[in-house]
């Protein structure tokens, strides 16, 4: 079973989420995938990071200064899109659940059942 879960590059929606419910039914299979291995996977069935959202991590320094400022009678570039704000949610739960794998699982520090529970968040998060 885990040379089946490893690996996500060119990995469909469906295998996606089927991997995924595999590894929320025995977290411990994730122990045997690298960071980039177990983060391509989840992001697969992840909202995409829009170019403005990488613009604005890049220009961060401009943002800042310029308040946000896109032109007269035009909003905030800082405002979020519901799209955008679910982006960095499902980012951030995915740099969750690595740290939850990596070091909770591997060090006996977190039990499956905490895994398997923020796996099935992660899910919920999901746009079909």
């Amino acid at each position: 079973a885990t040379q089946e879960i490893a690996g996500a590059s060119g990995t469909s929606r469906d295998e996606a989420r089927r991997r995924i419910e595999e590894l929320q039914r025995k977290p411990t299979l994730a122990l045997s995938l690298s960071e980039k291995e177990f983060k391509a996977l989840l992001g697969v069935l992840s909202v995409p990071r829009d170019f403005k959202s990488k613009w604005m991590e890049n220009n961060a320094f401009l943002v800042y200064y310029s308040k946000g400022f896109d032109g007269i009678g035009r909003p905030s570039i800082e405002i979020e899109s519901e799209l955008e704000k679910l982006s960095a949610e499902q980012a951030g739960m995915r740099t969750d659940l690595w740290y939850m794998i990596d070091d909770g699982l591997r060090f006996g520090d977190v039990k499956e059942e905490e895994v398997s529970a923020k796996l099935a968040n992660f899910l919920k998060t999901v746009i079909n």
